[in-house]
């Protein structure tokens, strides 16, 4: 019997900084997909928001997870930060 108690591995991943989109409080991003390892060679990465989602002015956390065939799993976290742009009407 194969036990296997390693954890995938993440690659780097970073926090995301954007501003608003054009005339709205939010802004509508596209998630990279984190790339992950095992040395079981198969691994699943799944993300706490949707691929491409609206994300308010501030920062929200956006957490992946990692998990083998065997259980093991492992976490990462970003943060997303949108900037509101400030629009002076004359």
């Amino acid at each position: 019997m194969y036990i296997d108690n390693e954890s995938p591995i993440f690659n780097a991943l970073f926090d995301i900084e954007h501003d608003t989109d054009p005339g709205k409080a939010t802004a509508t991003l596209t998630l990279p997909t984190p790339h992950a390892t095992d040395n079981s060679g198969r691994v699943t990465v799944a993300s706490s928001h949707q691929e491409t989602y609206i994300f308010p002015i501030g920062e929200t956390e956006v957490t992946f997870t990692a998990s083998d065939p065997y259980g093991n799993i492992a976490i990462n976290e970003i943060v997303v930060a949108v900037r509101g742009k400030m629009v002076f009407l004359m």
